[in-house]
C-alpha cells in the first residue's frame, strides 16, 4: 500500500544575520546563543527537540505541534510552501 503524508501547518523562520531578533523572539528570549567562532563561520545555537542545535544563515527553524527543529533550505522548499489565508 502506499501512503501520503497527511498535511501539517507549521510556523517557521529563516535565520539570517537581518533577523536575529524575530528567530529569538521565534524560539524564547534568551534561549540563542551566538557562537562567532565555528568552522563555517559564525552560527547560532537553539534549543530543538532533539536537543541544542547549531544553526548557519539561510537554514529554517520550524515550529510543529510537538516542538522545534531545523531544516536545510533545500529540505525546507521541498517540504514546504506558504500558506496563504482566505480572502
Amino acid at each position: 500500500m502506499k501512503y501520503r503524508k497527511k498535511p501539517v501547518v507549521v510556523e517557521a523562520v529563516q535565520f539570517t544575520w537581518n533577523n536575529l531578533k524575530e528567530v529569538a523572539e521565534f524560539v524564547k528570549p534568551g534561549e540563542i546563543t551566538i557562537i562567532t567562532e565555528f568552522s563555517c563561520g559564525p552560527v547560532i545555537q537553539v534549543p530543538t527537540l532533539y536537543g541544542p542545535a547549531i544553526m548557519a544563515e539561510g537554514e529554517w527553524l520550524v515550529r510543529d505541534d510537538k516542538g522545534l527543529y531545523t531544516e536545510g533550505p533545500e529540505d525546507f522548499e521541498k517540504s514546504f510552501e506558504p500558506v496563504f489565508a482566505k480572502q
